[in-house]
Formats: C-alpha cells, sequence, structure tokens
C-alpha cells in the first residue's frame, strides 16, 4: 500500500500542473486579446498637387550635349503625354580669364582660361504633382555629366484656413451690419443747416443773374427801333 502511495502523488499532482497550464493560458489569451492592434484606414486622402507650369532650365558646356538631352526629353514628354510649351536657347554666357604661368613670371608669359556656357529652357504646362514627381525623377537620374539643372514651378493652391475664416468673418459682420442711419446731434444739424443756407444762396444769386442777361436783348431793342 505503500508503494501505491507516491504513484497516486504523482497522478494528482501531474493533473493538478495540467489544469494550471490550461488556466495559465486561458488567461495569457484573455490578457493578449485587447493588445492587438487594430489597423484602421484613414478617411482623409491627401488632394494632389496641381502645377499650372512646370519650367526646366539646363546649363551645360558642350552645345551637342544639350541638343541631344533636349531630344531626350521631348520623347519623355511624348510617351508620358505632356504638354510642351516653349524651348527656348538663350545665348551663351563667355567667361574670359587671364593668368600668369607662375607667381613670379613676366607679363609676357601668360595662360588665357575660357568658358563658354549654352543655356536652355524647356516648359511643361498643367501637370499633376504625382506626374510631375515622376518625370522630373526620370529626367534628373539620366541627366548627362557637367549639366546643371533649375526646376520652378507654378502651383495652384488654396487659401489658408485661417484666411478663410477671416473672410468668412467680414461676410457675417457686412450681413449683420445696420442698415439704419444714426440720429444727429445738435451740432451736426447745425452745420447741415448751414450748409443748406448757402447752397440756396448761391442758387438764387445764380437764377437773378440769368434773368438780368434775358432781359437785357429787350431793353436793347426799343432803343433801336427809336433811332431807326
Amino acid at each position: 500500500m505503500f508503494g501505491r502511495i507516491p504513484a497516486v502523488f504523482r497522478d494528482f499532482f501531474s493533473v493538478h500542473n495540467l489544469s494550471a497550464g490550461v488556466a495559465s493560458a486561458r488567461s495569457c489569451s484573455r490578457i493578449a486579446t485587447p493588445l492587438t492592434p487594430s489597423f484602421e484606414q484613414d478617411s482623409s486622402v491627401e488632394l494632389d498637387r496641381l502645377f499650372t507650369r512646370v519650367q526646366l532650365e539646363y546649363r551645360g558646356h558642350d552645345k551637342a550635349v544639350l541638343k541631344s538631352y533636349t531630344t531626350f526629353l521631348k520623347a519623355v514628354c511624348n510617351h508620358l503625354k505632356l504638354e510642351v510649351v516653349s524651348i527656348k536657347v538663350f545665348p551663351y554666357v563667355w567667361w574670359i580669364q587671364n593668368a600668369l604661368r607662375a607667381k613670379f613670371a613676366k607679363k609676357k608669359n601668360q595662360l588665357h582660361y575660357e568658358t563658354r556656357t549654352h543655356i536652355r529652357q524647356f516648359t511643361i504646362q498643367n501637370v499633376t504633382g504625382s506626374t510631375a514627381s515622376t518625370f522630373l525623377e526620370y529626367i534628373q537620374r539620366n541627366i548627362p555629366e557637367g549639366v546643371a539643372m533649375k526646376v520652378t514651378y507654378d502651383e495652384i493652391a488654396g487659401l489658408p484656413e485661417i484666411i478663410q475664416n477671416k473672410m468668412k468673418l467680414m461676410q457675417l459682420n457686412d450681413e449683420n451690419a445696420p442698415t439704419t442711419t444714426l440720429a444727429m446731434g445738435q451740432k451736426e444739424k447745425i452745420i447741415v443747416e448751414k450748409l443748406l443756407n448757402e447752397g440756396n444762396k448761391y442758387s438764387v444769386s445764380k437764377e437773378s443773374t440769368s434773368a438780368e442777361k434775358n432781359l437785357s436783348p429787350n431793353v436793347s431793342n426799343p432803343s433801336a427801333k427809336s433811332n431807326s
């Protein structure tokens, strides 16, 4: 009998350990469920930018390289169906510098340095932001060595929220503005009466002068008849 007691204790402890493990697993699962993140899609979608004009200005010292790069830009615009507005060729910038051959050389021993920078301009219009970024990334990755590029663009943008709120407040103030005129004070009434009296006097003097002018030819006519 004493030999069977350890076996009974083993069975008891094994069952107890299994039940404890299941309970701990359940508790862990219950705790872990609320910690799972909920991935919710944002309802707000960013609107694409709009460019009315994108202007490319590229410079280089080799005229043939710029010419071939211009044909490359035309081909890219043709594939992406972009509207090319203008392609301009500006006169080159000429830079000359004379320098001595050495620090202690005479004036006769000089070197002549000269550079010619050729400039071209390529303009497209009515492009969205995604198309413009794709276009610029592609052409700038394939730009030749020794060619510099400057990009300028005109963007259509809405007014900031601060200005929109101010405009709404101004409209509300205009709508709620009182239409009735304010009552005049005594001083204002006296000033208005004086101005009206001066205006009446001026009109009376005008009428009298016009009447005298009209009467003057009638008076001269009888004298002329008597002389005749």
